[in-house]
């Protein structure tokens, strides 16, 4: 294993989040970037055209990514993973059987933990990816190369899509953040200003789907009825925020009620 002395991390899943509001923290951090997804030559041909834009919606400058390397197999993938300091898995279930055997490979070849903070989004997503990583260890093995693992439930407080401008570009929330479970990480927890440390998130993910993705999808309806084809359109006409925004309170506040969480505290 070569181990990456310069702060690291993977980019598993190089996609909208990924290469969004997970590059823009991390990369702001001074961190190195090194992206994989299955369509590597979209990727290799991003790389190519130099780079690609974080535009940043509601206020804030864009930011230009071109300092960043891409995994062009899965070979690079796991000479990656046994010798960075971290990764972000950007992947949704669908993906984890494969995911898991990659991250029971690098484990087997590791000599120290793994902190991957899993950006899915998915209530109880961090035990689904602990499940398959299990189910590619050999018999013989135990939970050996599983102890080597700390998967890190993260909600990704932001929105991410394509942007109209680029074909490579993404949309990001101004103010977006990272929240990840502060007892999941491995050793020294990096310091990484927009990345939050907090307690329950499997608790909030359940908050988030109930509560960010109806705002989103409340935004599409009204869009959509007005004519506009993209999530930037949706979000630049104040009316439609205007509506978005007190319906969102509106199911706040019942949430509240019914889950008992604390709005100072911001958790359950």
């Amino acid at each position: 294993m070569t181990q990456m002395t310069d702060p690291t991390l993977v980019v598993y899943g190089a996609g909208n989040i990924g290469r969004g509001i997970v590059s823009l923290l991390f990369g702001a951090a001074g961190y190195r970037l090194l992206f994989y997804r299955r369509d590597r030559e979209a990727l290799v041909k991003m790389q190519a055209k130099g780079g690609y834009v974080i535009h940043r919606l509601g206020g804030g400058e864009d930011v230009p990514v071109s300092d960043f390397q891409v995994l062009t197999s899965q070979e690079e993938l796991l000479q990656a993973l046994t010798g960075c300091n971290m990764t972000a898995c950007c992947l949704y279930p669908s993906a984890f059987p494969q995911v898991g055997a990659v991250l029971a490979e690098a484990c087997r070849i590791r000599t120290d933990p793994l902190n991957v903070l899993l950006c899915c989004n998915e209530p109880g997503g961090a035990e689904l990816l602990s499940r398959a990583v299990t189910q590619a260890l050999l018999p013989e093995e135990g939970d050996g190369p599983l102890q080597k693992l700390h998967i890190i439930p993260t909600i990704v407080c932001s929105v991410g899509f394509p942007t109209p401008d680029g074909a490579y570009d993404v949309t990001v929330s101004c103010n977006g953040y990272l929240e990840a479970e502060r007892s999941a990480f491995s050793g020294p927890v990096p310091q990484i200003p927009g990345l939050e440390l907090v307690d329950g998130v499997n608790a909030r993910l359940y908050r988030k789907l109930y509560l960010g993705n109806m705002f989103h999808t409340y935004a599409a309806l009204l869009g959509a009825k007005r004519g506009y084809e993209t999530m930037s359109q949706c979000y630049a006409d104040p009316q439609v925020r205007r509506w978005v925004e007190e319906a969102f309170f509106q199911s706040e506040a019942a949430l509240l009620t019914k889950w008992k969480f604390e709005p100072s505290a911001g958790g359950p």
